[in-house]
């Protein structure tokens, strides 16, 4: 049907479909972005730990376990964050929302921890 060959991406503003097919779509949309998103911030995030594990490898003394361990704590909440984002494609549209929260939250929280690493507590 040629009838409505008007720019569809128009249209799609504010429209709630109830086709599920096209819901669906604009998630998997939704999804393919985050994913390219998210993956730059993590791998940023990624070069970042790096650098501090440089310094860490340099410290010395009680301090130097201590930065380890906070090291591989940060690594280990990276790798997580980073299953999660890989499994984006598993959520349904209903989830979608508070997964994208729950991964902003764990990233924001992961990055404030990356750049006091050397602040003492």
């Amino acid at each position: 049907s040629c009838s409505h060959s008007r720019n569809s991406s128009d249209d799609q503003t504010g429209v709630t479909v109830s086709d599920d097919d096209s819901v669906h779509d604009t998630l998997n949309d939704q999804i393919t972005t985050f994913k390219e998103e998210w993956n730059k911030k993590l791998d940023k995030l990624n070069s970042k730990i790096s650098k501090e594990e440089k310094k860490v490898k340099k410290a010395t003394g009680e301090n130097k376990a201590k930065l380890e361990d906070k090291l591989d704590d940060l690594k280990t909440k990276q790798k997580e964050l980073q299953q999660e984002v890989s499994g984006a494609g598993n959520k349904t549209a209903d989830q979608w929302n508070d997964f994208k929260d729950d991964v902003s939250k764990k990233y924001q929280s992961l990055s404030e921890n990356v750049k006091d690493l050397f602040k003492n507590d």
